[in-house]
């Protein structure tokens, strides 16, 4: 009887070698190994490492509550606060891996339609910025300059604690980030026209 292996057993060995060895240090070998399943097996299913890399951003952006957080309900700080929320548990889960694979897109062409998943949540979240805007609730912007305002300090903040320049523990305070965020940002409800 064949070993029944799952996606997620081989999508898993993916981001750990990359995690740990970066794009250009993984192998199919080794994924093949740490999935516990044969290399042509691997090759026959996924076609390439690229792919499998493709795979695998698809399966935790799926996995991961960003995609339903970037949801309209009307309330902005309640939006923003769940879009913050998502994306910093996502990326709590495996802050080595976005980077390191955008880091690489430019010197390996293979990898760029991997770019596809993160930059469509990206743009659904500068969406829900701009319709934010069009209500007259946020002050007008380019709503990707508006995403990399709310979602680049936590960027910043996961790369700098995995490269050990701060201490692990110290997490951001998503609530007061938001705030901070709406502080530069809000038309004062006053100005607001009715709805």
């Amino acid at each position: 009887m064949p070993k029944i292996v799952t996606d997620s057993q081989v999508l898993e060995a993916v981001v750990q070698l990359i995690e740990a060895n970066g794009y250009a240090g993984t192998t199919t070998k080794q994924i093949a190994d740490i999935a516990n399943i044969n290399e042509v097996t691997l090759f026959r299913k996924y076609g390439s490492k690229a792919q499998l890399v493709k795979e695998a951003i698809s399966y935790y952006a799926d996995h991961s509550e960003v995609e339903t957080a970037v949801q309209y309900s009307g309330d902005l700080e309640a939006d923003l606060r769940r879009v913050v929320m998502a994306y910093y548990g996502a990326a709590e889960l495996h802050a080595k891996v976005f980077p390191i694979i955008m880091s690489e897109i430019a010197r390996v062409p293979e990898l760029r339609e991997t770019a596809g998943v993160p930059l469509g949540i990206i743009a659904k979240i500068a969406h829900l910025l701009q319709r934010y805007q069009d209500e007259g609730k946020l002050r007008p912007e380019n709503p990707f300059q508006a995403v990399g305002a709310l979602l680049g300090p936590l960027i910043i903040n996961t790369m700098v604690r995995e490269a050990g320049v701060i201490d692990s523990e110290e997490i951001v305070d998503l609530d007061e980030h938001v705030v901070a965020y709406l502080y530069g940002r809000i038309i004062p409800t006053s100005q607001n026209p009715p709805t």
